[in-house]
Parts: structure tokens; sequence; C-alpha cells
């Protein structure tokens, strides 16, 4: 009797931490859930065999998905029902040719890709989809995104009006009423000369 009552004892003792274990790990897989559920589709681009998801990109950014191989991520969402795809090719030292084809490495060999669209995900990540409807992750290098991110300076008074200068007096009346919407103060308009009669 004593010995049973030291096995029950230490069955308890044992108990609490492997169900703690079962729950935090029933947790884990919980939380891992709905985090595909509420962001996968966010991190999907694409149609059909072609659609793609960034998988590495909604592990980093999500906290309950960085433990998460790539592999385990596709196949929990997999039993979900979750309409996602693998993980796009890399494009990598991508740049922008002046034609407006991309060029760089895909698994090690040079290609250049023309590009039938490119977009961004809402994580910063761009993308290309080739006219043959593939779609690449796009590893930039540091002159393709300093030539991505530069904006061209706005063109000067001088040079709008320049373009007008057929029509002088639709040049006049241009410049007369950004002149008056200038001076729009208080929602009345201050007139300059002009009298009322």
């Amino acid at each position: 009797m004593l010995d049973s009552l030291l096995f029950l004892s230490a069955s308890c003792a044992v108990a609490p931490s492997t169900t703690a274990r079962i729950r935090s790990h029933k947790s884990v897989g919980t939380l891992q859930e709905w985090a595909l559920q509420d962001t996968a589709a966010t991190y999907t681009v694409g149609d059909g065999e072609r659609r793609v998801t960034f998988w590495n990109s909604l592990a980093t950014e999500h906290p309950a998905l960085r433990h998460a191989s790539v592999e385990t991520l596709l196949n929990r969402a997999a039993l979900l029902g979750l309409t996602v795809g693998p993980e796009p090719k890399l494009l990598g030292s991508a740049q922008r040719i002046d034609d407006g084809r991309w060029s760089g490495t895909v698994d090690g060999h040079v290609r250049t890709i023309n590009a039938a669209s490119e977009g961004r995900l809402a994580s910063g990540e761009e993308f290309i989809e080739s006219l043959t409807g593939e779609i690449f992750a796009l590893e930039l290098t540091s002159e393709s995104r300093a030539a991505a991110t530069l904006v061209p300076d706005p063109p000067s008074l001088s040079a709008c009006t320049e373009q007008w200068s057929i029509c002088p007096t639709l040049q006049t009346a241009y410049i007369a009423s950004l002149v008056a919407c200038a001076l729009m103060l208080g929602g009345q308009l201050v007139s300059l000369g002009v009298h009322a009669s």
C-alpha cells in the first residue's frame, strides 16, 4: 500500500508539468493557427499554380510564427484550408535595366526577366511578376534601391509657365487664378485694385 501511495504521489508530481507542456504546445499551435488565418492572405500574391506566399517575411513579422519552419507553416496552412503557395523564387542582386526588364540571379544563374507587373507587400518586400506569370521576390542591390527611392524634383514655376507660352491669354488667366487662390484669406477674396461698382 505504501508503494502505491508513493507511485500515486510521484505520478501527481509529474502530471502537472506534463500537462502544462501539452497545454503550452497546444496554445503555441493555436496561436500559430490564428496568426496564419489572420495574416497569410496579406503575404500571398498570384493566382492558381502561380500563387506564392512570402513565408520568410510572414514568419519574421509575426512573433507567433518566428520559430516555425516554412514547411511547418505551409503544412499548417494547408490543414486550415488557407489559399497559399510556396515561397517565391528570389531574384538576387536585382537591378532594373533601362528598358524596364530586371536582371539578377536565380538559384545561382544570371537571369533577365521581362516584368509584367511590380508590387510591394505591406511589409515592404518587393516583387515582380514575369510575362509568364512567375513571381519573384526582389533582393535589391544598394544602387537599385537608391534609384527606386529617387523622386524627381517638382517642376519650377517658370518651367510650368513656359508650356503656356503659345497662348499668353491662357497663361495670364492661369497665373491670375493661382494668385487668387493664394490670396484667399478666411473665406474672403482679397481683391487688388478691383472695385465693386
